[in-house]
């Protein structure tokens, strides 16, 4: 039996899917961070997440809401502050651990439960050449302005189709269920 290669990189994880024509369409846009990448996506997106590249359990994420021409929301953890451009640079490098390298990322709106963001996750494995689902969960953060939804920062595993049952938006959760199997296996 071959074992599998981890890839741990982020960006290296999420080439290949901005590659096909099809996944492109549900993959948030990614780049390599730099002043010049961060004022590009802070001017075209509402909210950005700016994230270490190689990271685990939602250590180093920070978010980045534009709430006027001149100024913005920094969270982290249970901090919020706001900051103009020039601090939120600073602010942002100042958090940043020597020898790492960060992304900046799109930020996308997340589906809520009782108003705290959640995201589903989904395990596959492939016993015999054939891919398999094998787990499928969703983790709702205990709180409304969470910036990270991981296990690891507190928050909370469920059932898949209970949160998507019970969440906040009109969702056909069949619907829902089919799409992400769908495009798991795409993927």
């Amino acid at each position: 039996m071959k074992a599998h290669k981890i890839i741990k990189s982020k960006i290296k994880k999420t080439f290949p899917l901005k590659q096909d024509s099809f996944l492109s369409h549900h993959v948030p846009e990614l780049h390599w961070f730099s002043t010049k990448s961060l004022k590009r996506m802070v001017e075209s997106y509402p909210q950005i997440y700016v994230k270490p590249n190689r990271g685990r359990k939602g250590i180093g994420i920070s978010r980045v809401k534009q709430l006027s021409e001149s100024e913005y929301e920094l969270s982290y953890g249970n901090t919020n502050k706001r900051v103009s451009y020039p601090e939120l640079v600073k602010e942002l490098n100042r958090r940043f651990v020597p020898g790492k390298s960060y992304l900046v990322q799109q930020g996308i709106d997340l589906a809520t439960v009782n108003g705290c963001p959640f995201h589903i996750r989904v395990v596959m494995q492939k016993p015999m050449d054939i891919w398999r689902l094998t787990v499928t969960s969703a983790i709702v953060a205990k709180r409304k302005d969470a910036v990270v939804t991981n296990v690891a920062r507190g928050n909370t595993e469920f059932p898949m189709v209970q949160v998507l049952k019970n969440c906040d938006q009109k969702l056909n959760p069949m619907n829902m269920i089919r799409e992400i199997v769908d495009l798991s296996h795409q993927m």
